[in-house]
Formats: structure tokens, sequence, C-alpha cells
């Protein structure tokens, strides 16, 4: 194969893979709220400041923030482990 597929391919699996752990990230966060939402009292400050929110920014885009801020953390970790990589096979060639 390639040497150029194989870093598509490797930065393919590193989008997917970012893209997948920001959905289940963003999941297990929504239903954490709503679990912790329901079990508080309304007077709360956390309750209040969930009511602000939602009713200030919205529900959606505080979702696309949370997953956008989530994927970039990961994809970078992740492409910079990927970048390392490729550096020693190069010095490894040379």
């Amino acid at each position: 194969m390639r040497k150029w597929l194989t870093v598509r391919a490797a930065y393919l699996y590193t989008v997917t893979g970012s893209t997948l752990l920001s959905g289940i990230v963003l999941f297990l966060t929504y239903r954490v709220f709503v679990w912790s939402y329901a079990h508080v009292s309304p007077d709360s400050f956390f309750a209040r400041l969930a009511r602000g929110l939602v009713n200030y920014i919205g529900r959606t885009p505080i979702a696309a923030v949370v997953f956008l801020i989530v994927f970039a953390g990961l994809f970078m970790l992740r492409s910079q482990k990927l970048a390392d990589d490729m550096k020693q096979i190069v010095r490894a060639a040379e």
C-alpha cells in the first residue's frame, strides 16, 4: 500500500474515532444532566443555571458546542500521536 494512502487511512480513522467518542461523551453528558436536573430541587443553583442556559442559548447550540470542543480536543490529541509516529518512521527511513 502506498504511503499516502496509509496516512489518509490513519487520519480517516482518527476523524471517525474522534467523532464517535465525541458523540458518546455528548450522549452521556446529556443523560447525566437530565438525571441530575430531575433529582435536584427547582430552587437550587444548578436548576436555575440549567434553565437559564437552555432558555438563553438553547439546547441544540449547547450540544453543538460541547460536541465540537470534545471532538477538537480528541482529534488534536490523536493526530499529534500520528504525527509523532510519522516523524519516527521518516527518521528511521533516513
